[in-house]
């Protein structure tokens, strides 16, 4: 009876090796107070890891202060994503840097809102990486008037 079952598993392990799904990870990281986010319409919080096979397409749909931002990426290597956001109800006066002052990591959505019109709001990077590129799956600013400088 061994030398029967013996092929059968052979065989099934090729099967396996050869149609082995390639799959990739996502894990979400920081989740800022008052966000709250979906993965293709799963609620998501800090420490959920979702699997997709690869060239999936994912929609992360975040909301922040009533309104909802939607994000289309395509999943195709492990990544860890973080969501920033913030509402300055008076202009900070300053360059709003993304590294330090609103924490970024690779592959961040970033929420920024604010009704004051008082001035400019300016985005940069207070050191870019130097290293690689700078990764955001998204960039929301909902204020009257904004200038984003050369990231990287």
């Amino acid at each position: 009876m061994t030398k029967k079952i013996r092929p059968f598993l052979v065989l099934i392990f090729l099967f396996v090796s050869v149609y082995k799904v390639e799959t990739a990870t996502i894990t979400i990281d920081t989740l800022d107070p008052g966000v709250s986010l979906t993965v293709n319409n799963t609620i998501a919080s800090e420490g959920s890891v979702f699997y997709f096979t690869d060239g999936r397409t994912v929609e992360l749909k975040t909301s922040y202060n009533g309104k909802t931002y939607i994000d289309v990426i395509e999943s195709n290597y492990d990544i860890n994503i973080s969501v920033h956001a913030v509402d300055y109800s008076t202009h900070p006066g300053k360059i709003i840097y993304l590294d330090t002052d609103l924490n970024y990591t690779p592959y961040d959505i970033f929420i920024i809102t604010s009704s004051d019109a008082s001035n400019i709001f300016e985005f940069d990077f207070s050191s870019p990486p130097a290293s690689d590129a700078v990764k955001i799956i998204g960039f929301h600013a909902m204020v009257p008037y904004a200038q984003i400088n050369k990231l990287g």
